[in-house]
């Protein structure tokens, strides 16, 4: 027989946060999801959204966030790696994983703020992980932002472009 495995959601709906904290909230479970159980974006996001309905605007920006992770992904695990001096991307915790991921895919192909970037993934490692965590995801965000910043090796800058 098989098994199928779910993920508990926190729900967002009537909560007072902005449209964009509550999607990277729901882009990091979703993308958390994905690796844990090794779906697409879009068998994640569909069901998601029918359990947990937002408004139209936080699941645009969600399934925006999640999507383009995902489709950037290679590139995003690449800088990574070559950022987290001493770590392998295989010993960061997933969910610390899924928080570095969605940064890094706002800093290098939304042309996001690098405050506004890594603030918020400092505040969701706060709620979602730990204050050693989210020092350690400041770190490797501040190496991804001056790296993606003067393009090097051929990442995306801030906007997209190489």
């Amino acid at each position: 027989s098989k098994v199928f495995y779910s993920c508990t959601f926190v729900s967002l709906v009537d909560h007072p946060m902005g449209n964009r904290h509550k999607a990277r909230e729901i882009a990091i479970q979703l993308l958390y999801q994905l690796d844990a159980l090794g779906c697409t974006a879009q068998e994640a996001l569909k069901p998601y959204f029918a359990a947990h309905p937002v408004n139209s605007e936080t699941r645009t920006f969600a399934e925006e966030f999640v999507t383009g992770t995902v489709e950037n992904i290679q590139n995003i695990d690449s800088l990574l790696r070559e950022v987290s001096e001493h770590w392998s991307l295989e010993r960061i915790l997933p969910v610390d994983l899924s928080i570095l991921r969605l940064a890094a895919f706002e800093l290098l192909y939304l042309g996001t703020p690098p405050a506004v970037a890594i603030d918020e993934a400092i505040r969701l490692a706060k709620r979602f992980s730990s204050k050693e965590a989210s020092a350690f995801i400041n770190g490797v965000l501040d190496k991804v932002k001056e790296l993606g910043i003067v393009a090097a090796n051929g990442y995306a800058t801030p906007g997209g472009q190489v």
